[in-house]
C-alpha cells in the first residue's frame, strides 16, 4: 500500500518477512519506535518474543501486556503481544513506525513445558486502541486499509489496520551510561542543576530541548572521561558515554620562574588546579592526558600545552619567563635630537638679542640733544 503525498511516496510493508503475521498498526505523526514505547502505558518488556524481521530489519522493541489476572507473568497467556519496528523520517508519514499486534494464549504439555499459539489479530488491535485511546500524546486514532486481508496462522486478519498519529513529547531522554566501574559502585551526574545516583550502568534524565552541561561527581581512585561536557537536545533522545579508568599515576607540573607567591594553574582533561607553591599533582589512569598552563599577567610559559602519554609517574617542568620589558636608564636617540634642537634654539636667541642691543646703542650716538 502506498501513502502518497506532495515530496514522497512510502510503502507500508503489509506482513513480516516470514508471511506469518500481518502489519496491523501504524504510528505517525511523531512516532520513532522511542517515543511509540514510551506511550505503551500498561505493558511490559517481554523475555518471550522469537526473533522476526520486517523488510529484513529486527524490531525495535517486543512488549505484552495480559488478557486476565490469572496468568503468571511474563510470557504465559493468555496474552496480548505486539512487536513494533521504526521506520524512520518520512516528509508525508513523519517519523513513524509499524506494529504486528496478536493476541495468544499457551499450551503447555506438560507445564512449564509451554508454547504460545495465536488465536486472533483485531482483539489485539483493539487493546492497542484502548491503550491510546487514555493517552495525553494521542493525536487522533482510526482505520487504514492496507492490502493484507487474509488467514495468517489459521487466524483470519481484515485488513483493516489501526492508524495512530502521536505528538511531540514536551521532553526527551537523556542517558548517560558508565563503563569501567565495578559492579555495583554508585556514581553521579549532575545536569541542570540536578543530581542523579546509579549503582547500574545508566542516569536517565528528562529534558526539552536546549544546551545542558553536565558534570561527572569524582569517585575515589578513578578518573572519568569527559568530567563535564556539553549535550544539546534537539527533538531526540541523547545518549553520552561516560569511562571510569583506575588512577595509577601521578603527574606533577614543576614550575619555575615565577616571582614567591605568584599564583599559577594547570588544567589536566579539564580539571583545573591552581596554586602558590612550586608544583601541582594529578592523579591520572594509564594513557594520553591533554594539559594546559595557565600564565599569569606579565609571564608566558614553556611549555604551554600539550599531551602526554602516562605510563608511570612524570613530572612536567615549566619555565615561565617575564613578558614585561625592563626600562632602559640610557637616554634615547629622541633624547639627543631634542636636546640638540633645543641647543641650536638657544643659540639662535642669543644671537638675536646681541644684535638688537648693538642696533640700539648705534642709534642713541646719533641724538642731538638741544638745549
Amino acid at each position: 500500500m502506498a501513502v502518497r503525498g506532495a515530496d514522497a511516496t512510502m510503502t507500508i510493508p503489509p506482513q513480516t518477512d516470514d508471511g506469518l503475521d500481518p502489519v496491523n498498526l501504524i504510528f505517525t505523526g511523531y512516532a520513532p519506535a522511542w517515543w511509540v514505547l514510551q506511550n505503551f502505558n500498561g505493558w511490559n518488556p517481554t523475555p518471550c518474543s522469537e526473533p522476526k524481521t520486517l523488510s529484513g530489519k529486527t524490531y525495535d522493541f517486543t512488549l505484552e501486556t495480559p488478557d486476565t489476572g490469572g496468568q503468571i507473568p511474563p510470557c504465559y497467556g493468555p496474552r496480548f503481544h505486539i512487536r513494533v519496528w521504526d521506520m524512520g523520517l518520512d516528509p508525508v508519514l513523519g517519523q513513524w513506525s509499524i506494529g504486528a499486534a496478536h493476541h495468544e494464549t499457551s499450551v503447555c504439555n506438560p507445564f512449564p513445558f509451554c508454547k504460545h499459539v495465536i488465536d486472533g489479530w483485531e482483539i489485539a488491535e483493539r487493546e492497542v486502541r484502548s491503550t491510546f485511546a487514555q493517552n495525553s500524546a494521542t493525536v487522533s486514532v482510526s482505520s487504514y486499509t492496507l492490502p493484507n486481508s487474509g488467514l495468517y496462522q489459521n487466524y483470519y486478519n481484515d485488513g483493516n489496520a489501526t492508524l495512530i498519529q502521536v505528538s511531540r513529547p514536551s521532553t526527551y531522554p537523556v542517558r548517560l551510561t558508565e563503563t569501567g566501574l565495578r559492579p555495583g559502585t554508585s556514581w553521579s551526574v549532575t545536569l541542570n542543576h540536578t543530581t542523579l545516583s546509579s549503582t547500574s550502568e545508566s542516569v536517565l534524565f528528562s529534558e526539552p530541548n536546549g544546551t545542558y552541561a553536565f558534570t561527572v561527581a569524582p569517585i575515589n581512585g578513578y578518573t572519568s572521561i569527559p568530567a563535564s561536557a556539553i549535550l544539546q537536545v534537539s527533538g531526540n533522545p541523547v545518549s553520552q558515554l561516560v569511562g571510569f579508568a583506575p588512577l595509577e599515576y601521578s603527574v606533577s607540573f614543576s614550575k619555575s620562574g615565577l616571582a614567591p607567591g605568584t599564583t599559577w594553574s594547570v588544567i589536566l582533561d579539564g580539571i583545573s588546579q591552581e596554586s602558590t607553591e612550586k608544583s601541582i599533582t594529578f592523579e591520572v589512569s594509564k594513557g594520553t592526558h591533554l594539559f594546559t598552563v595557565q600564565n599569569p599577567p606579565g609571564y608566558k610559559s614553556n611549555p604551554s600545552g600539550g599531551s602526554l602519554v602516562v605510563n608511570s609517574n612524570t613530572t612536567v617542568r615549566v619555565s615561565y619567563e617575564t613578558t614585561i620589558q625592563p626600562t632602559s636608564s640610557q637616554p634615547s636617540a629622541s633624547f639627543f635630537i631634542y636636546a640638540t634642537i633645543a641647543a641650536w634654539a638657544a643659540v639662535g636667541l642669543a644671537a638675536i638679542i646681541t644684535v638688537a642691543r648693538r642696533r640700539k646703542l648705534g642709534s642713541g650716538d646719533d641724538r642731538t640733544i638741544s638745549e
